[in-house]
């Protein structure tokens, strides 16, 4: 049947609740306009399913329930849209078990409106946890993404409602849906690390977002991630080593940030990284970037021994990397020479005449490697502050798992098989 209108220009106007150890005060809320149509399964019917799997104490439902199950599934998620849902929020007070105040706040919120196939987008603001003298957490926006079941729908229905574990093993992958991703701004906490008595996390990011797009059986073909101004404080009595060797550095707060980005091309069947990069404040940058050739859409197969086979198949075609120092190679150069008995230039230039031999015995002493050595000394002496090196395969196809194992062996034959271009500014 045809959706209709149940109810419209729905107002909310709000309250309070009061319980023993908390008092919450509700917000308001509105929604315009909510259809609907009769399921075809009704919920009575649903229970009883249930039900009946439980009497009969068997954990695992016949290949007729897991039918009706999906195929009410599926007809719910068309029986229904409504346009967007505002709530302003709550406010809650109370106390913990150790009787310390605690508030917990939240709002406003908004729900997208429902739509065919669709779970709508969900946003929150302004949320705050906080245990008076024991810690917080706040957020100033979360969003979680929408949620497109077409492909789930499409495969049940082709699936004819046949679908018992066989099937399931088969199409598994085609019932996941296609979930845009989630993101959150101004993240601020102060709480105590559970895993590590006596120790706290204090950690704040100025914004955090993960893109996901274009799924092919479940698996998203275009991904991109970005985070900012993430500010971790590193406890100087922790006993994790790597914490411990940037405490000994000097470092006992890491202010950074990344990005990628990476897109799956069907015509040309690549993947390009398009940016794979990470920043800190008065560090350094590191950025990556390349294409992966011979990436068919076997790599997306739903039969595991045919993905596999298609990644064994990839092929490196170019990268690129930039490296920028602002100030990390100071602290870490004088770190070692410190710890060797000699002068920081000293140790730079150990370095660089390391650096810039291998790159020579590399790629055989030609324009290529003497470029490449002489940027890596440029840059690791400190007369330069940024780095950058390419590499093209010279086989347009790209370098293979059996090129990249052999060069394990014999590295020499490098220079035989890509193009490197470097320079140092």
């Amino acid at each position: 049947q045809p959706l209709k209108t149940i109810y419209k220009d729905f107002k909310f106007e709000g309250g309070k609740f009061t319980a023993p150890e908390a008092t919450c005060t509700i917000g308001e809320a509105s929604l315009a306009e909510f259809k609907a149509r009769p399921l075809k399964t009704s919920f009575s019917d649903l229970m009883a399913l249930a039900q009946g799997m439980e009497a009969r104490g068997d954990d695992k439902p016949t290949a007729e329930e897991i039918s009706q199950m999906v195929s009410f599934y599926a007809d719910f998620l068309n029986a229904f849209e409504s346009t967007p849902f505002e709530f302003t929020g709550l406010d809650c007070t109370g106390t913990s078990e150790d009787g310390k105040p605690v508030t917990v706040a939240v709002g406003p919120i908004t729900i997208g409106g429902f739509s065919k196939n669709t779970y709508p987008q969900i946003e929150a603001k302004d949320i705050k946890v906080n245990v008076e003298g024991d810690g917080y957490l706040n957020l100033a926006s979360v969003t979680f993404k929408s949620f497109d079941f077409s492909s789930t729908l499409a495969a049940l229905e082709e699936s004819g409602g046949a679908i018992d574990d066989t099937w399931l093993e088969a199409n598994g992958r085609r019932l996941i849906p296609s979930f845009g991703g989630f993101a959150f701004t101004g993240l601020d906490m102060d709480m105590p690390d559970t895993e590590s008595p006596g120790e706290r996390i204090q950690a704040s990011v100025g914004s955090f977002d993960l893109s996901l797009g274009n799924y092919i059986n479940g698996v998203p073909a275009d991904i991109a991630s970005t985070a900012k101004n993430i500010v971790v404080s590193l406890p100087a009595d922790s006993e994790d080593e790597g914490i411990q060797q940037l405490l000994t550095l000097g470092i006992d707060k890491i202010e950074a940030g990344y990005n990628f980005a990476a897109t799956w091309d069907e015509p040309s069947n690549t993947i390009a990284i398009k940016d794979l990069s990470f920043d800190g404040a008065n560090l350094g940058a590191l950025a990556l970037a390349g294409t992966i050739g011979n990436a068919t859409p076997d790599l997306f197969a739903l039969d595991n021994n045919t993905a596999l086979f298609a990644a064994m198949g990839l092929t490196v075609k170019d990268a690129k990397v930039d490296v920028k120092d602002a100030g990390l190679a100071d602290i870490v150069f004088q770190k070692m020479a410190t710890e060797q008995g000699q002068t920081v230039d000293q140790v730079r230039s150990a370095l660089s005449g390391v650096a810039g031999g291998t790159a020579l015995a590399l790629l055989g002493g030609g324009p290529d490697a003497q470029k490449l050595s002489g940027a890596l000394a440029s840059f690791l002496t400190g007369n330069a502050k940024s780095l950058s090196v390419s590499a093209t395969a010279k086989n347009e196809a790209g370098l293979g798992l059996p090129e990249l194992t052999a060069l394990q062996s014999n590295p020499m034959a490098l220079s035989s098989q890509v193009t490197v271009d470097a320079t140092a500014q």
